[in-house]
């Protein structure tokens, strides 16, 4: 009987650890690619009076393309997970309180089984070329 126990013991362990790893995998694998569509569709470069300026995140816009982006392509993986924008200056790294930011950290945070937890943050800026 106890060799039962054991042996349902470490049969369940070792299937949580291999479905946990596998979508360990997706998650990070889906906000490591999040980076290309979701930001690059998030900025702007014309101000509120329709004159262009030095291009910034749109903040409402942001978060509307990455909630998008997580909803469509976590929920395979996870089913609860929270996000959080830190909307910085790039050159201090002070909190940005304007609506024009360069600069944004998007964290993700989700409880993939009792083995796994994913947990990161990644710094975006916005850099202008212009040379005069």
């Amino acid at each position: 009987m106890t060799n039962c126990i054991f042996f349902v013991v470490i049969l369940s362990l070792f299937l949580n650890f291999s479905f946990g790893a596998v979508n360990y995998s997706g998650v990070d694998r889906t906000f490591q690619l999040m980076f290309k569509g979701v930001l690059e569709n998030s900025f702007n470069a014309i101000d509120n009076d329709g004159n262009p300026c030095d291009p910034y995140f749109d903040k409402t816009l942001l978060e509307e393309n990455a909630e998008k982006y997580f909803s469509l392509n976590l929920p395979r993986y996870v089913t609860n997970y929270v996000t959080a924008y830190y909307y910085f200056n790039p050159n201090d790294y002070s909190y940005c309180t304007s609506s024009y930011c360069k600069g944004v950290r998007i964290s993700l945070k989700a409880d993939i089984n009792f083995l796994f937890h994913y947990e990161k943050g990644r710094n975006f800026y916005i850099y202008s070329n212009n040379v005069k």
